[in-house]
């Protein structure tokens, strides 16, 4: 029976961890912004599943440290040495997590622009700001106050067109409600230092999210020359 759970657990967190990778074959049945949805709700699961079976794992030994008696291994071989190992991993995803959302809080404050700081446009639902910098950038800042943030060297590589595609794309990144699949991300590519088939679902799901904010934006054609100008593609 042990011997069962043991697997059962192991097959279901490899089997969520492969979702996201595995939903390529099916895209086409769902929306852009629904495959982004399911590639975080997969990848969390995974992530819980994970966190729980390494703690199950250490339960033996972590309850031998405030007790006198001996507990048998009832999950996995390998007796106390997979105990530890398990409790470390259990406390190395946990961590990641935790460090991840706080870097990217920090990240979303030190990204936001001040009022006195560059060219600022109350638009619809945003404001958008120009930084007098050469460097081609642009991105969004989400929470009470959004942003979507490009460069002048941005706008001088682009055509008023191609600019206005860039601005629609960072603006569907807010509207979609991007921040929590990046913030989920984050703690994925944390995790994927340690378990190499995250960096696959991690890449597949950047994609995804890239893939609807592109599709939400009305001149696709626009947003394609910008990619290839950027990416000094004629």
């Amino acid at each position: 029976m042990s011997s069962l759970l043991s697997e059962v657990v192991l097959v279901t967190t490899a089997g969520l961890v492969a979702l996201p990778l595995a939903s390529r074959r099916f895209r086409r049945a769902l929306r852009p912004n629904e495959h982004v949805h399911f590639n975080t709700a997969t990848t969390v699961a995974g992530l819980v599943l994970l966190e729980v079976a390494l703690l199950v794992c250490a339960i033996p030994v972590l309850a031998g440290l405030w007790t006198s008696g001996s507990f048998d291994r009832h999950f996995f071989p390998g007796e106390t040495a997979i105990g530890w190992i398990s409790a470390s991993l259990a406390t190395l995803v946990a961590g990641s997590v935790l460090v991840s959302a706080i870097q990217l809080r920090r990240a979303e404050a030190r990204l936001r622009i001040e009022p006195w700081i560059g060219f600022h446009d109350q638009r619809d639902g945003f404001e958008l700001v120009v930084l007098d910098l050469d460097q081609p950038l642009a991105y969004a800042v989400a929470g009470r106050s959004q942003q979507v943030v490009i460069t002048s060297g941005l706008a001088g590589e682009l055509s008023t067109p191609e600019l206005d595609a860039v601005v629609a794309h960072e603006r569907a990144h807010l509207q979609l409600g991007h921040r929590r699949d990046l913030a989920v991300l984050a703690a994925a590519e944390a995790i994927a230092r340690v378990v190499r088939p995250f960096k696959r679902v991690v890449a597949a799901a950047r994609f995804a999210i890239e893939h609807a904010a592109d599709a939400a934006t009305d001149d696709r054609a626009a947003t394609r020359r910008a990619l290839k100008r950027l990416g000094g593609v004629d």
